[in-house]
């Protein structure tokens, strides 16, 4: 009798021992089924820019000269100072010895802001050196520099979307409107000219941040790019549909 109830307790570790192993064995199988995620294809607009930097300057900005040379003798427009069109900024005098000359005025040639200015008291000045800048700041334009190989990427009327470090969370609009027809040989960039369509705050000399939407679409799928697998040069979805799995 117990040498049977021996042999019973040894069968019964075996069976203990066989079912220890094929659980084992069970749940090494699992582990090694992949877990796959699957998310559904949604639409949306995209968008690829060009990031550039530049400088925000008047939409229409001239220089003032003089129209005889001579010494300037007073001096009586600012930078900031809001000009109307042939409004006296300041007077040279042509005087010279034996000779004697009413002051004559400098005008503005046009209606606006003084931007720059390059006049000092008393030194020489002639008919070719700007005595002043004015501009036109009821709209903004900026100017940024496009580099070479980015060129066929520009074009007029690409929109624009403008921010400034001193406006910070604020977003402008614009658009491209002028390209200059020549590519500067020293920096191999070519200067275009964006103009802004709304009322931004934004001061002539200020730099801001362009961001130029080269290419746009709309209502497109689109999938998150950790999902696209590239092999060969060539880029890849795992596509499931009702139950089955393939490749496009």
């Amino acid at each position: 009798m117990k040498k049977f109830a021996l042999i019973l307790l040894m069968f019964m570790v075996l069976g203990c021992g066989r079912g220890d192993k094929k659980a084992k064995a069970t749940t090494e199988v699992k582990s090694k089924i992949p877990v796959v995620e699957v998310v559904s294809v949604k639409t949306d607009d995209i968008v690829a820019t060009l990031s550039v930097s530049g400088d925000v300057v008047a939409s229409n900005s001239v220089d003032i000269f003089p129209d005889v040379s001579g010494k300037v003798s007073s001096i009586t427009g600012n930078p900031g100072d809001y000009i109307k069109k042939d409004q006296v900024v300041a007077y040279i005098d042509r005087n010279k010895p034996g000779l004697t000359f009413a002051l004559s005025p400098v005008k503005s040639p046009i209606s606006g802001t003084i931007t720059e200015s390059f006049a000092n008291m008393g030194p020489l000045t002639s008919a070719n050196m700007p005595l002043f800048k004015i501009g036109t700041l009821d709209r903004l334009k900026v100017e940024v520099n496009i580099s070479e190989k980015d060129l066929n990427r520009v074009q007029v009327g690409k929109k624009v979307e403008v921010t400034a470090l001193a406006l910070p969370g604020v977003t402008f609009s614009g658009e491209v409107i002028e390209l200059d027809p020549v590519v500067n040989p020293l920096s191999r960039t070519l200067k275009a000219s964006i103009i802004l369509k709304e009322d931004t705050g934004l001061k002539p000399g200020m730099y801001v941040d362009v961001d130029i939407i080269t290419e746009e679409k709309i209502s497109v799928p689109v999938v998150n790019n950790r999902f696209v697998i590239d092999k060969n040069g060539q880029s890849y979805l795992w596509r499931y549909s009702d139950g089955v799995v393939d490749s496009v």
